[in-house]
């Protein structure tokens, strides 16, 4: 069982979550493309863009061709290539190192 004050509680948790980790990439992306940090935040609400439109369109889709179990298959194949996604991701460079720059 849930209550609704629980459900409240764990919504507001997520979104201010989600708020910061959109702020935090975008401070990211600007402060490491230097001098095109005005392409690279129009590539990164991009790419935001086109997740909220893939998700909105897979959120129609799979409860319809694959019932409420595809959701969360659907959601752990996500979250499972996110996650290869970021391990094989490289590194980047420290902060105000720059990646053309000689060593």
């Amino acid at each position: 069982m849930t209550s609704p004050a629980l459900t409240w509680l764990v919504a507001s948790i997520w979104a201010a979550a989600f708020n910061a980790f959109s702020t935090a990439v975008q401070v990211t992306v600007s402060s490491r493309a230097y001098p095109a940090t005005d392409i690279a935040a129009a590539a990164t609400i991009s790419a935001f863009n086109a997740g909220i439109a893939g998700g909105s369109a897979a959120g129609g889709l799979v409860p319809h061709s694959a019932g409420f179990t595809g959701i969360a298959l659907t959601g752990a194949a996500l979250v499972g290539a996110g996650l290869i996604a970021t391990l094989l991701a490289p590194s980047l460079p420290e902060r105000g190192e720059h990646p053309d720059s000689a060593s």
